[in-house]
């Protein structure tokens, strides 16, 4: 019977983590700045056995927030960005008086840009009434 360290490198759930809280602290410490960072480190002998190598998984339903979390950057991922409804959006943004695509990459590129209003709107708001550009711009 196979001993239950060697069960427990094939089935990693039936590892002893630290907990989240612990883990997440210990990991702040390091100051990584993204997962090609992490995917180094995890690979390294530093990694102490108790910090998983997908803690995405490990510590979901755990308090896993996400990776900016994780790593105390506190940067959230596009997909789990709140924005403002297309309609509301749009109506800020035509305020602006920008006149075109240029204008708006500038714009979209400053601090003047909410984080509720999304630097890619043809993206985010695809299939949320998004039309075009002149349309989100207001200068059609």
């Amino acid at each position: 019977m196979a001993s239950y360290m060697e069960a427990a490198k094939k089935k990693p759930h039936l590892r002893n983590w630290r907990s989240f809280e612990e883990a997440r602290t210990f990991v702040h410490r390091l100051d990584l700045h993204g997962q090609s960072e992490w995917k180094k480190w995890i690979k390294s002998k530093a990694r102490p056995n108790d910090i998983p190598v997908s803690p995405d998984k490990t510590y979901k339903d755990k308090g896993w927030i996400g990776w900016g979390d994780w790593f105390g950057t506190s940067y959230i991922a596009n997909q789990n960005r709140a924005y403002q409804l297309f309609g509301e959006a749009r109506k800020f943004v035509q305020a602006l008086g920008l006149r075109n695509q240029d204008a708006w990459k500038m714009w979209a590129k400053s601090d003047e840009r909410p984080s509720d209003i999304p630097a890619w709107p043809d993206g985010v708001y695809k299939n949320k009434g998004w039309v075009n550009w002149a349309d989100w711009l207001g200068t059609k």
